[in-house]
């Protein structure tokens, strides 16, 4: 990939307009009341993964509100703004899938769109106590599922597990998110991956 796309994927300010003007083609009470964000009359406040982060479509800005003059992320400003344009009325399921089962799946989360769970597999896989600590510092709680496992209100219709399993002798770590299984009701699958990048991220970070 030439430097110049790089470029793209980092900052919440290289979105594609498309994403704004489905936002915006919207009644903004009414996405907020489907999605379960905060609208102020000018502004939605959404919780992702644990932390608030406003989307302002006047000025077409994404950012934290710890740092409301740095904009948020890619990956971030992206999974947010397709939940909001997305999100429909219905209930989560309270069924955990994996983003294997859900609809369309099995052929998108491959490749280039494959979760980077083997970051973590990689970084905790010799140490699921260290995981579990890590992942309750970041404000996910803990989960009794494999050698190591962990649960957050990603979106606020979208909770997110994240199971690990430890290397054992002839048997290589590895690691699986887990996904209520309406999810794609919410988001479109690209977002999804999204997300779940924002969640790697998170956990990784020193």
């Amino acid at each position: 990939m030439a430097a110049e796309e790089k470029t793209l994927y980092v900052s919440s300010e290289t979105i594609h307009p498309l994403h704004w003007e489905r936002l915006t083609a919207q009644n903004p009470e009414e996405v907020a009341e489907r999605s379960l964000a905060r609208w102020d009359g000018e502004k939605f406040t959404l919780s992702l993964l644990g932390k608030e982060l406003v989307i302002s479509p006047a000025d077409r800005r994404i950012f934290f509100t710890a740092a409301p003059n740095v904009p948020a992320g890619f990956h971030q400003g992206l999974t947010a703004i397709s939940y909001l344009w997305g999100a429909t009325g219905s209930q989560p399921s309270g069924e955990f899938v994996s983003l294997l089962e859900l609809p369309g799946g099995a052929t998108f989360f491959h490749g280039h769109h494959a979760p980077a769970t083997r970051k973590i597999s990689e970084r905790f896989g010799a140490s699921p106590a260290e995981f579990r600590k890590r992942t309750l510092e970041r404000g996910w709680s803990e989960v009794a599922i494999g050698d190591g496992s962990a649960s957050i209100l990603a979106l606020p219709k979208i909770p997110l597990q994240l199971v690990l399993w430890a290397a054992d002798e002839g048997f290589a770590s590895s690691a699986i998110f887990l996904i209520d299984s309406r999810a794609g009701q919410y988001m479109q699958l690209d977002a999804i991956w999204a997300l779940t990048n924002c969640a790697v991220e998170q956990l990784l970070r020193d």
